[in-house]
């Protein structure tokens, strides 16, 4: 279930970074990292990956800013990390999106333990059908929410609620890249 797994792991202590790095490395992972809110936000505009691990207490964006940022764009799992083991930090986090919530310090098993179980329910069973029109559509610099009709920026963080005609019009375009149209 890990083999090629990308896992996101932010947080603002090197350590803890390179320790989670290594450890799902080892575990058949594709680790990548990022110390604070706008490396992450970097490495998601290069690409998503299948799950975030995302400390609470950071410098600047804290977890949890993180954690509605990616939410307005992604259903990526996410398991908020932190050293405080506070009911309603927990609860919180829940709220704003995350999956789980597991403090520190925690066993590396109790972690795999997560990640496997939430990657398992996130994964698509052979039974059902993709969607006719993913949820999100990327291109360039760009995002698109095809259920909200809202366009993302992904370089300058704006949002761009479209008209009717305006995402008939992009849909139409993105359909049919490299054509004359």
């Amino acid at each position: 279930m890990s083999q090629g797994k990308k896992v996101l792991v932010v947080d603002d202590d090197q350590e803890i970074r390179e320790l989670l790095d290594e450890y799902l490395t080892k575990s058949g992972f594709h680790v990548v990292t990022a110390a604070e809110g706008e490396e992450m936000k970097r490495k998601l505009a290069a690409g998503e990956p299948d799950l975030i691990l995302l400390d609470v207490m950071m410098p600047g964006d804290d977890g949890f800013t993180l954690c509605q940022h990616i939410r307005k764009t992604s259903d990526v799992p996410i398991i908020m990390l932190t050293a405080v083991s506070d009911e309603m930090d927990q609860i919180i986090g829940l709220e704003l999106g995350a999956d789980d919530y597991i403090a520190k310090p925690f066993s590396p098993r109790q972690l795999m333990a997560r990640i496997k179980a939430l990657l398992r329910r996130v994964k698509p069973t052979e039974t059902q059908q993709a969607p006719a029109t993913p949820k999100f559509i990327r291109f360039a610099n760009w995002r698109l929410d095809t259920s909200t009709h809202i366009l993302y920026n992904l370089e300058k963080g704006h949002e761009h609620e479209l008209t009717g005609g305006d995402y008939a019009l992009l849909m139409l375009f993105l359909s049919r890249p490299n054509e004359i149209l």
